[in-house]
């Protein structure tokens, strides 16, 4: 009886030891790679990295929207400068729609000052301002092309 228990013993103590000693491939090289990181210094090391794409991300945006503001800045000035030459009074659609665009493109610059101070969602901020602006610039471009015949 003593020699079935301690043969049953031996034999779960080797499957124990077999089982959890065993390690995946993608552990052994993570052990490897790194053989003093915790999990939770990992999780850490990862939040931070993230935290450095979202801010990278964050100023790519932001330089790219002053761009784009500046470029509408620039269009609407243009447009202006037409009406003025070409005599059109300055309560013609054309001219009230370049009023229009010039409000919009106003709104844009205090929309992204606002929302850089309250970072709520990021992505569907990011996806409807570039929407927003790009509409601007496609309207700008279709009245200059309007506007030159």
């Amino acid at each position: 009886m003593k020699n079935i228990i301690l043969k049953l013993a031996l034999t779960s103590l080797s499957t124990g030891i077999i089982l959890f000693g065993c390690q995946s491939a993608s552990s052994k090289k993570d052990a490897a790679i790194n053989p003093t990181m915790s999990s939770g210094e990992e999780m850490n090391v990862l939040q931070q990295a993230n935290a450095e794409i979202l801010t990278a991300d964050r100023k790519v945006f932001k330089n790219m929207a002053e761009v784009k503001i500046k470029s509408n800045d620039s269009g609407i000035s243009e447009l202006k400068n037409k009406l003025m030459v070409s005599d059109i009074d300055i309560h013609s659609p054309l001219a009230l729609k370049i009023i229009l665009l010039e409000q919009k493109n106003d709104e844009m610059k205090i929309r992204k000052q606002a929302y850089e101070q309250s970072l709520n969602d990021w992505e569907l901020f990011k996806k409807q301002y570039n929407s927003d602006l790009d509409g601007i610039g496609a309207s700008l471009k279709s009245l200059s092309s309007g506007s030159t015949q």
